[in-house]
């Protein structure tokens, strides 16, 4: 099943893949934290911390909106426009 699932990712190319964005600015620009090998440069694994860092906004936030191809948050289950306005009410 595993190489089947392989095959699938290697198919897809990652296209379907839903997009990370900041809740606040919408930017596509946002980067978390993660365990980098020392001495090899490799990631060995992200922080569990939903927190992340947008340049854009130049701040940190609290979990971001991940929104798949038809512009729907896949994280809260609903469409994008209301990540935005509860991020619009978070910040006020």
């Amino acid at each position: 099943m595993a190489n089947l699932e392989q095959l699938a990712e290697a198919l897809i190319g990652g296209a379907a893949r839903p997009i990370w964005k900041c809740r606040v600015c919408r930017s596509v620009k946002i980067e978390f934290r993660a365990w980098v090998e020392a001495n090899t440069g490799e990631i060995a694994s992200y922080d569990d911390d939903p927190t992340y860092y947008c340049p854009d906004c130049d701040e940190t936030h609290k979990r971001p909106c991940q929104v798949d191809s038809e512009g729907d948050c896949v994280m809260d289950e609903r469409p994008e426009a209301k990540c935005i306005e509860e991020a619009k009410s978070d910040a006020d």
